[in-house]
């Protein structure tokens, strides 16, 4: 299991992505600040997120690279509106520049830690 710490800024907050096996994910969070919550870490990824800790997002690391970069794509949607509402940034089909910049960000990290 690896995991990584991304920095979002300018909104303040990180998310830690942990790429391993479903039943890896689960001993983690047993074991971390996340033990409370309840989550379904679903075939190919999930992603965590509370107002206590910034977010999580699992990766399975048995899909093959293309079924992954599509999971991390589905992932960061979620997070994305996780991270904006939380930090009330507002965003529409007509007001949504900052969404693509994030996503661009997020996908260049992943690609340079060979998160996908």
């Amino acid at each position: 299991m690896k995991k990584h710490t991304l920095s979002l800024q300018p909104y303040d907050t990180s998310v830690l992505i942990v790429v391993g096996t479903p039943e890896e994910a689960r001993k983690w969070v047993k074991t971390s600040n996340y033990s409370d919550i309840q989550f379904t870490f679903e075939v190919d990824g999930a992603l965590i997120s509370c107002e206590t800790y910034f977010p999580v997002m699992f990766l399975n690391t048995k899909p093959n690279k293309a079924q992954r970069v599509q999971t991390f794509a589905h992932e960061c949607v979620h997070l994305i509106n996780t991270v904006f509402d939380n930090t009330g940034v507002q965003y529409s089909s007509g007001n949504d520049e900052h969404y693509a910049f994030m996503m661009s960000y997020l996908f260049e990290q992943a690609q340079t830690k060979k998160i996908i």
